[in-house]
């Protein structure tokens, strides 16, 4: 029937949809896993996972990506020529801005606070929106024009 080809049609749009946020996923070292589970047994988001690696001063931050200005000394360091330059850590920074594309979570935001307020941190958050079930599940299933 016509509304069964539709529902299969999207359903199969859906799987497109996450089997290419599993394959960006898959590029990452450390938050890799979706299966995140905190010391207290939670399931942490993806942004939860990310702030605690920076803010734990012992993780390398592997999945971060720093692109230092470039300069002729930057491209001898890269050949083993000179001094090579340490990775900065974002939470150094007077100030850190995390910007969301598609949504943050109300619970993320907490989250975010209670950095700030453990780490003395002074985070300007950003986002399209504010995200919920609802309008994640209508994202998920909105038909691309």
């Amino acid at each position: 029937t016509f509304v069964h080809s539709i529902v299969s049609e999207r359903v199969q749009e859906l799987f497109v949809k996450l089997r290419s946020l599993t394959r960006i996923r898959k590029t990452l070292v450390d938050l890799r896993s979706l299966q995140n589970v905190n010391v207290d047994g939670i399931y942490q988001s993806f942004l939860g996972q990310l702030l605690g690696q920076i803010f734990d001063e012992s993780n390398e931050l592997k999945d971060l990506d720093y692109r230092a200005n470039f300069n002729l000394g930057s491209v001898f360091s890269r050949f083993g020529f000179g001094q090579k330059v340490k990775r900065p850590r974002p939470n150094r920074n007077q100030l850190m801005i995390v910007f969301v594309i598609g949504g943050i979570r109300c619970s993320e935001i907490q989250l975010i606070r209670e950095l700030e307020s453990k780490y003395s941190a002074q985070i300007l958050i950003g986002s399209t929106d504010i995200s919920c079930s609802d309008r994640l599940l209508q994202r998920f299933l909105a038909h691309d024009s």
